[in-house]
């Protein structure tokens, strides 16, 4: 960053260091320059974006302009804007991070809208549901639907213990704690105690970047998202190859089986899907119309 952006002597306004950050950042070739920079803003200051056009004519503190900085720093060195905050929001809800969780991106929020519809349509929104969010990460998924359905109960399973700390905390910050279990464990395998055809919604959104691509990521997914909940094996599709041969075993006979993808592997997964025994009841696609998601019955 330009060093007279924070020049102590001039005591810019905390506007001005936004818009000036804000090209700083464009210049660096940052895709959401202009939110970057308010948000790093409104962590430095713990404000909403309400609080922070407010007091857009105020001047930082020495020890507020130096954490500014340091902030900026890390973006404009690659890091994500939302792993410096901490946190992402997903449908309405703030997700704690860590090193061992992906970001929610709001491209999975059409696996939520899928499965809530279907809910909606099969008139058991107020049923006590069993939900299965399978490589849970953040628990982002398995959180938000627990939250909607609110007579429902989830267990989120992951390969790591570090993942799962991230979700735990999660579940306790949306006072989701008591109908929430975490199981660690490689897919199924996390659900040894588990009696059969236990769960009406089994949702998941596993590894599915062929190993060989790995190294084209853009930087800030390639250095900051753990490599374990992107790679998918050689041709992106081995997680997809466990889900569909064992999901079954654990849906209720009205059970769905909702998984997110590639934008580039649904016909591939179509096929795959069909040749395990799976119906395709409906494709997804993600805010920018790609291919992101299929609904699941078995056939």
């Amino acid at each position: 960053m330009s060093p007279d952006i924070l020049d102590r002597d001039s005591v810019p306004t905390i506007g001005f260091i936004i818009r000036e950050t804000a090209s700083a950042f464009a210049e660096a070739g940052l895709e959401t320059p202009g939110l970057d920079a308010r948000l790093l803003m409104s962590h430095t200051l713990s404000c909403d974006g309400a609080r922070l056009v407010a007091i857009e004519n105020d001047r930082l503190g020495s020890h507020q302009a130096e954490l500014f900085e340091q902030l900026c720093e890390r973006r404009l060195e690659g890091e994500p804007v939302h792993r410096i905050l901490g946190h992402r929001e997903f449908w309405g809800r703030h997700f704690i991070l860590n090193s061992h969780t992906l970001e929610p991106r709001p491209d999975s929020e059409v696996l939520i809208e899928a499965v809530l519809a279907r809910i909606d349509r099969s008139g058991r929104h107020d049923e006590p549901l069993h939900i299965l969010d399978l490589g849970t990460g953040t628990g982002v998924l398995g959180l938000t639907l627990a939250a909607e359905l609110r007579s429902s109960f989830a267990i989120l399973t992951d390969i790591s213990s570090d993942a799962l700390q991230a979700a735990s905390l999660n579940a306790q910050e949306l006072g989701l704690a008591k109908r929430v279990s975490l199981k660690k464990g490689n897919w199924f395998d996390a659900l040894k105690d588990c009696d059969g055809r236990a769960f009406d919604i089994i949702v998941s959104n596993p590894p599915y970047i062929p190993s060989g691509t790995m190294s084209g990521l853009q930087k800030e997914v390639r250095l900051h998202d753990p490599v374990a909940a992107l790679d998918g094996g050689n041709d992106g599709l081995d997680p997809y190859r466990v889900i569909f041969s064992q999901a079954v075993r654990f849906l209720t006979p009205e059970g769905v089986l909702v998984v997110e993808h590639g934008f580039d592997q649904r016909d591939v997964l179509c096929l795959l899907a069909e040749e395990s025994g799976w119906r395709v009841e409906s494709q997804l696609n993600d805010l920018g119309g790609n291919a992101r998601g299929l609904v699941l019955t078995p056939d």
